[in-house]
């Protein structure tokens, strides 16, 4: 079941399209996460490699076309795992959200505040950028 709380409408006109786009390689990286035991080892590692680079790359554009704020706002909506995750995916979640969200920061000059942007608004701080947040 897909989490109410990250569905964006992409035809709300107050959407900035960056961040737009940001938030559907969001889900498309965390659905790929997902699918990760199902792809052969060497597959996985450039799939893994990818998704690391590709979401941090995105982030940043993101955060210089329509402000760190928002971007880092998104990135916090899909900074929570769902409980029923292991913890190899949950480790890689938390690299993908923080990188993400250090690279968003990068663009104002801020990248020590970048884990302290992650926390979580609801739940237990599950992720490393929440437990992190919690301990600033």
């Amino acid at each position: 079941m897909q989490d109410q709380s990250n569905t964006q409408d992409r035809s709300d006109q107050s959407v900035h399209p960056a961040i737009a786009r940001l938030h559907a390689e969001l889900e498309a990286a965390r659905r790929g996460i997902d699918v990760l035991d199902e792809l052969e080892a060497a597959r996985r590692e450039r799939v893994v490699a990818e998704m690391l680079s590709a979401v941090p790359d995105l982030a940043s554009r993101a955060a210089y076309e329509a402000g760190t704020d928002g971007v880092v706002a998104t990135i916090r909506r899909f900074a929570v795992v769902e409980d029923d995750q292991d913890e190899s995916t949950t480790a890689l979640w938390d690299r993908v959200v923080l990188t993400a969200v250090e690279a968003a920061a990068a663009v104002d000059g801020a990248p020590r505040d970048a884990a302290a942007r992650t926390g979580t608004t609801t739940g237990p701080a599950r992720t490393v950028a929440g437990r992190i947040a919690a301990a600033h």
